[in-house]
């Protein structure tokens, strides 16, 4: 999301409007909007209706999280691009704005992520801390 937020004055100039959409209650969002100091705003759907109808919840993962997925939607609700993403491997920022500018619809191109040190000792310690859990 700190690439997305970097870039955030690109997609304002394109007329492309960002937002972030989680399975996290409204204090878990607020937490890291502001860690990250986001200017756009994170969606709740703690009861995963949205992530559900768009086929992107991960049932498996603490008790059902929405998949990386990057979309694009017109003014009119259709969605304009479309990039499932992986664990692994995501189209960055300045990927999607070139792959926008281009008019394509989907992710010409992925860049293979690793975690930072730091990224593995948060996600150690949440799953240490939290373990596995339900839906809520």
């Amino acid at each position: 999301m700190a690439g997305f937020r970097d870039r955030y004055p690109n997609y304002v100039e394109r007329g492309v409007e960002v937002a972030g959409l989680s399975t996290d209650t409204p204090g878990e969002a607020a937490v890291l909007h502001e860690e990250l100091s986001l200017p756009f705003p994170l969606l709740c759907d703690q009861e995963r209706r949205v992530v559900t109808a768009w086929g992107r919840l991960n049932p498996g993962e603490r008790g059902g999280i929405a998949v990386p997925t990057v979309v694009v939607l017109d003014p009119d609700r259709r969605v304009r691009y479309l990039s499932d993403e992986g664990h692994v491997s995501r189209v960055t920022a300045g990927e999607l704005l070139q792959d926008l500018d281009a008019g394509r619809s989907s992710a010409s191109r992925r860049t293979y992520m690793l975690p930072t040190p730091r990224e593995t000792w948060i996600a150690i310690r949440n799953f240490v801390g939290l373990g596995p859990r339900e839906p809520r």
